[in-house]
């Protein structure tokens, strides 16, 4: 049963790779960046946190692969310079309590 539960927790999080950053991304930047862009930009953004975590072995290999994977698809990989970090972190927190239920107001 806790087996269970620690692979369906890990499932969870396999699939919101990208999306914490990416969706606050989209919140602030669309329409000007598509779904993908934005989800591409917040897989990049969330292993360079990982790698700042400690949590990638091998950081600069694992990045490098990923960046030129997107590239190769054309999707951008770096968050957008004119994107305020203080408005970035905002729209992450505003996602989470939205996610928990817990609101956050707002909207586009």
């Amino acid at each position: 049963q806790q087996q269970q539960q620690q692979q369906q927790k890990d499932n969870d999080a396999d699939e919101q790779f990208g999306h914490v950053v990416g969706d606050a991304i989209k919140e602030l930047m669309s329409p000007m960046l598509f779904d993908g862009e934005c989800l591409a930009i917040g897989l990049v953004a969330e292993m360079e946190i990982a790698q700042i975590m400690g949590y990638l072995k091998q950081p600069s290999a694992c990045i490098g692969r990923v960046r030129r994977c997107l590239r190769k698809f054309y999707l951008p990989t770096d968050i957008p310079s004119d994107l305020e970090p203080k408005d970035l972190l905002q729209a992450i927190r505003r996602n989470q309590r939205r996610q928990q239920g817990g609101g956050g107001g707002g909207g586009g």
